[in-house]
């Protein structure tokens, strides 16, 4: 989905990658900080494909297959509830400097 050099330019701009900005916050504990933080091409492919970053609220991705077992199946996007900008987007600032360099967004 991304082109690989986008993870490089966050790296460049040293921009704290998920961990590592929870970690500045307070939020998780330090000792699971990574020596050098920095980005990684899934991480990013993983933030631009999920629709909970561009604000849109989405349910059932997954469906419990019986109650006596604990095992979830897969749906098909076409199944999925989806509610648009029912929350703030979270990569409205990072959002420009990554667009020039996708190859290939899902359409929303």
């Amino acid at each position: 989905m991304t082109n690989p050099t986008t993870y490089l330019l966050l790296n460049d701009m040293s921009l704290l990658p998920p961990r590592e900005y929870k970690v500045s916050k307070g939020i998780t504990p330090g000792s699971h900080a990574a020596r050098i933080p920095s980005w990684h091409y899934t991480t990013v492919r993983n933030i631009l494909g999920d629709e909970k970053y561009c604000g849109h609220m989405v349910q059932g991705k997954l469906k419990k297959v019986s109650y006596k077992v604990k095992k979830y199946k897969q749906q098909a996007p076409e199944d999925w509830v989806v509610v648009r900008n029912t929350l703030a987007p979270k990569i409205g600032q990072v959002q420009g400097i990554i667009k020039p360099n996708l190859i290939y967004v899902k359409p929303i």
